[in-house]
């Protein structure tokens, strides 16, 4: 069974998803016909370098195009760049690193985690006014 979509038209199309089942060359090749398809536009314009353009490229074209920001200029030329390696242009961009974890002090290696504080009382009032005492005398030396 094909499933069918709609045109911004109103007229039916034949769905274009047949290449997510077969092998990856037909992958590359059905992503890059729908790219160029979904991007005619930026074909029209760019021709097939489009496929090999610089980012700052993509970015003014897509900030021009679009009437966007800068941000989303950037954004959407991240996103046909992802898309471009993925139908076998280009590289694709390496994951963004992640911080260390800080460990426990038990080592599991999870997020160390903050003692919930002390609710002051009224017993606490002399120890907690000679810790800030303490703390004034500590900085006025620093």
């Amino acid at each position: 069974m094909k499933c069918s979509s709609v045109s911004q038209e109103g007229a039916r199309i034949e769905d274009m998803t047949d290449y997510f089942y077969g092998n990856d060359e037909a992958f590359k090749s059905g992503l890059e016909a729908t790219l160029r398809s979904v991007y005619s536009q930026l074909f029209d314009e760019m021709g097939a370098g489009a496929f090999d353009a610089d980012k700052s490229d993509l970015v003014h074209w897509f900030h021009v195009a679009d009437k966007t920001s800068e941000l989303v200029g950037q954004r959407q030329a991240s996103t046909f760049q992802m898309l471009a390696a993925l139908a076998g242009h280009g590289e694709l961009p390496t994951a963004r690193g992640t911080s260390a974890k800080k460990s426990t002090a038990a080592g599991d290696g999870g997020p160390a985690k903050k003692a919930p504080a002390k609710k002051a009382t009224d017993d606490d009032a002399p120890t907690a006014a000679a810790d800030e005492a303490a703390d004034d005398a500590d900085e006025e030396q620093d």
